[in-house]
């Protein structure tokens, strides 16, 4: 998922390098689920928790 109680990551999104888009929304970090999130650019434009992320 791609934070808890969220959306199941699709297998096509874990399978590409997908560029953080926002770390911050209005000068805030972003929690979903009790979760550290970030956006993910390159089109898919959902929130997803930090600890979901591998720094390649």
């Amino acid at each position: 998922m791609y934070y808890p109680n969220g959306a199941f990551i699709p297998k096509w999104v874990k399978d590409e390098q997908i560029t953080v888009a926002q770390t911050l929304y209005k000068g805030k970090i972003v929690e979903k689920g009790g979760k550290q999130c970030v956006l993910l650019g390159d089109g898919i434009q959902t929130w997803c928790a930090v600890e979901n992320l591998e720094v390649v």
